[in-house]
């Protein structure tokens, strides 16, 4: 066994650290030297003191500006005095989503959506769409920024670091009969290590991806059958690290009697199954939509075996569940909308299961006669449920008691459109959030990431 010695510089001629510590005993060291050395020191840190304060007009003057400066498509910036709180929006080519973000373990932050437009030096023609994932550093600054894809045209929709410190995103690329799953996984720097796409001979999109714990992936979607009806699909999959390449190890569809079903979110579960949430039109659930969620594991022979379904109507209109999570009893949250088939008002929707997929609440929050919309949800560390999405035209944050009553809620943006896709609470007991912002008369979104410390403290528009 060969063990690698960190801190060489502290190593004397013996290949002893730290040398003044030998045979369990401190040396003890001439105390002249001590005073000798401390004076040295002293007189240093005076000396670089005095030349600072000679210096620094001109120190301050130098790079031309303030020392704020932008990152490159870094449209604009607001920060508060407090580090905690920021906003800032990103443009690339065109039209900017973002659908995911998650802070990483060097306290940045990774984001993946899509950018639509004409890259530099193409013009005229059908628009490009790219997948374009961004690192941000922990006062929101670029890193680096990837737009990638096939034939340009594709999106990511979600994103995740990986256990090797890298980062899965899955989304959509262009395929032979429409799109297909699209995933990439990418080194810590951004740099694609491998991708693949999933084809199961019809239109299929990739909405949330997952690392599992024997260290595959699992990702979910929608796909269009023989049929020509959209089901959920479910792909796991692995990276063969001999050859770094992608290999499917078992994949699944969910069809509710023939309806059309949308699989938006997947996670693992407790028992090593996995719960999907998405949405479906069966004839048997009544009209419109409805909210549709999938409990299965996988057997030996790689096949998925339904432990439960459940639909869930809640105003007799439109429902869907955008976004699912285990609670800390072993059962389900999800979050969607849901709207009123009389007057078509669309609210937050927030659905509690028990975990053989009863219903134990069910609850809505909104403004009446606005489009109100839940799309992402998470645990607190308080034991309760932050929620991010839309509120007519601006961001709409609620944060939930364990009960689902609320406790607070937020509501920002600016003159135009703005959509929060995204959610997380941070390492410092706040939140990040992604998504969407437009200005007044624009149809081209950007990127809009908001760090905020708490929802009672938002200095900014």
């Amino acid at each position: 066994m060969t063990i690698r010695r960190l801190y060489d510089n502290n190593q004397d001629s013996n290949n002893e650290v730290f040398p003044e510590k030998r045979g369990g005993e401190i040396m003890e060291s001439n105390m002249e030297v001590k005073v000798e050395k401390s004076c040295r020191v002293r007189n240093l840190l005076l000396g670089l003191f005095f030349l600072l304060f000679i210096f620094s007009p001109l120190l301050s003057g130098c790079g031309g500006g303030s020392g704020n400066s932008s990152a490159p498509g870094e449209r604009e910036g607001s920060k508060s005095e407090d580090t905690r709180v920021w906003k800032k929006t990103f443009h690339k080519f065109g039209d900017e989503t973002a659908r995911s973000v998650q802070q990483t373990s060097d306290g940045g932050y990774i984001v993946a959506g899509s950018t639509a437009g004409y890259p530099p030096g193409t013009s005229g023609g059908a628009e490009h769409v790219y997948c374009y994932v961004m690192k941000l550093d922990g006062d929101g600054n670029t890193l680096w920024d990837r737009p990638f894809g096939k034939d340009g045209d594709g999106e990511a929709n979600a994103v995740q670091q990986t256990s090797d410190g890298g980062y899965i995103v899955a989304g959509s690329a262009a395929g032979d009969e429409g799109s297909d799953f699209y995933v990439v996984k990418l080194n810590k720097d951004g740099v694609p290590q491998c991708e693949a796409t999933f084809d199961h001979g019809g239109d299929e999109e990739a909405y949330a991806v997952q690392q599992t714990s024997d260290g595959g992936f699992i990702v979910a979607g929608s796909a269009i059958f023989d049929d020509k009806d959209n089901d959920i699909y479910v792909v796991k999959f692995k990276i063969n690290s001999s050859h770094y390449a992608i290999e499917k190890e078992w994949d699944a569809t969910f069809d509710n009697n023939g309806g059309e079903e949308e699989g938006y979110s997947i996670q693992q579960t407790g028992d090593g199954g996995y719960v999907v949430a998405g949405s479906t039109t069966s004839l048997a659930s009544g009209l419109g939509s409805d909210v549709y969620i999938v409990k299965f594991t996988v057997n030996t022979q790689k096949k998925a075996v339904v432990d439960w379904t459940a639909t869930f109507d809640y105003h007799g209109g439109n429902e869907e569940a955008h976004s699912i999570g285990q609670t800390r009893d072993g059962g389900y949250i999800a979050a969607g909308f849901t709207s009123s088939a009389k007057d078509h008002d669309f609210d937050c929707y927030i659905v509690n299961l028990r975990a053989d997929g009863s219903e134990e609440w069910a609850k809505s929050f909104g403004k009446a006669g606005s489009y109100d919309n839940a799309s992402s949800i998470h645990k607190t560390r308080d034991g309760g449920y932050i929620v991010a999405g839309c509120g007519g035209n601006d961001f709409y944050i609620l944060k939930l008691n364990a009960q689902g009553e609320k406790s607070e809620d937020l509501t920002f943006g600016g003159s135009g459109n703005q959509d929060a896709k995204s959610i997380q609470q941070t390492a410092d007991g706040g939140y990040i959030i992604a998504g969407t912002s437009t200005g007044t008369g624009e149809e081209d979104g950007d990127f809009c990431i908001v760090k905020i410390a708490s929802l009672s403290q938002v200095p900014f528009n």
